[in-house]
């Protein structure tokens, strides 16, 4: 990251929390009620997420963005966004077309999901097209009126390419004091989100699109805040500990009445603390580096195997001993899939991106500077 030291504890807990979030969406398509979710909180991973992404892009960029940045390491706005696409863009697109090709060939939906009589050739062109830059559009059928049918997660990410513009315009700039006074205004409105809801599991769909930006902003001005702050807590190697922690908040139950606060508890004073503590931890192992490579090729991918996999269960109707089976195979095969497509396309495909950018910006540098003579 630009040179300085890699926070390689924080990389492995986005790995759990990406497994997390595919684990949450696999029972709950199985168990269908709530409560008997063993995960019933995983949904959070998000708000981690977007917690964990504040801090690092504060972390990565906060020195390098502006007319205050050392002239070799100034970059502009359209640096600053070519270096984030490269980071992105190549799994949204491979997302995207492993969605669409399992949304028409899943076998086990009969004609509900059929191009040209269930599913209307220009909706379905819409939702591709559309889907390739993240931006929600109408919901395919069959797809619980989702903003982003072909890839149901990717409705986080679009907040987060959002959240990632407005803080390379104006959000560098913005002093610790005001970014204080922002993170509070918006955890006071996800507290109001959270309890009108008596859960902070929206965003996803049409009906509830208003609460991805008051998650977003949130916990992304919380990340940055501790960031700006340096707030870190030393425990060393804290890798285990940590995730285990993250999964006994995902697993804490559901309660009536009381689950919008708890989970609002989560994102404003757990996952924080997660994080300093992460971010205080120095120490590397390989699980941990294994698990943050990993972690967003698998949320980004994981979407049709749990399609799949639910489909299959609802039409099959197996016993515990065959769905368990084919629950872990169906994990396997998604956590495979996700490593060869980082390691044989995602990650050569960046490498090659970020060298012609690096010698565009040469050139550029060049060029700016006998103009200077």
């Amino acid at each position: 990251m630009n040179g300085k030291p890699h926070y390689q504890t924080l990389d492995g807990l986005r790995g759990v929390a990406a497994l997390s979030v595919f684990a949450f969406h696999l029972f709950e398509l199985v168990f269908l009620k709530p409560g008997e979710n063993p995960l019933p909180r995983a949904y959070l991973a998000v708000d981690f997420f977007f917690c964990l992404s504040g801090f690092v892009i504060g972390y990565a960029y906060d020195g390098r963005l502006g007319c205050a940045a050392p002239p070799g390491r100034r970059l502009g706005f359209g640096g600053y966004v070519v270096r984030r696409l490269i980071r992105l863009q190549p799994l949204v697109v491979i997302g995207t077309l492993l969605g669409a090709i399992g949304y028409l060939a899943n076998p086990f939906v009969g004609d509900a999901q059929q191009l040209g009589t269930s599913v209307g050739y220009g909706l379905f062109a819409a939702n591709l097209l559309l889907a390739l830059f993240l931006i929600p559009a109408p919901a395919l059928p069959n797809m619980w009126g989702m903003t982003h049918s072909l890839n149901g997660p990717a409705w986080s990410l679009f907040q987060e390419y959002l959240l990632n513009l407005a803080y390379a315009a104006v959000g560098h700039r913005v002093g610790r004091g005001w970014l204080a006074a922002i993170a509070a205004m918006a955890v006071a409105g996800l507290l109001w989100m959270a309890l009108s809801l008596d859960s902070m599991n929206a965003g996803a769909a049409w009906r509830d699109w208003w609460g991805a930006p008051i998650r977003v902003i949130a916990s992304f001005t919380l990340g940055l805040l501790i960031h700006r702050l340096r707030l870190k807590i030393a425990v060393p190697a804290a890798f285990p500990l940590l995730s285990a922690a993250l999964i006994a908040l995902f697993a804490v139950p559901l309660v009536k009445g009381w689950s919008g606060l708890i989970d609002w508890l989560c994102v404003v004073v757990a996952f924080p603390l997660v994080i300093m503590i992460g971010a205080g931890d120095r120490s590397t192992t390989r699980l941990a580096g294994i698990g943050g490579r990993l972690s967003y090729p698998l949320y980004m991918l994981h979407y049709p195997f749990v399609l799949f996999f639910a489909h299959w269960n609802w039409s099959a109707k197996p016993g515990p001993v065959l769905m368990g089976s084919v629950m872990a195979a169906t994990i396997a095969a998604a956590v495979g899939l996700a490593w060869a497509v980082l390691v044989w396309i995602d990650e050569p495909v960046r490498a090659w991106l970020s060298a012609r950018a690096e010698r565009r910006q040469s050139v550029r540098a060049v060029a700016a500077e006998t103009a200077l003579l």
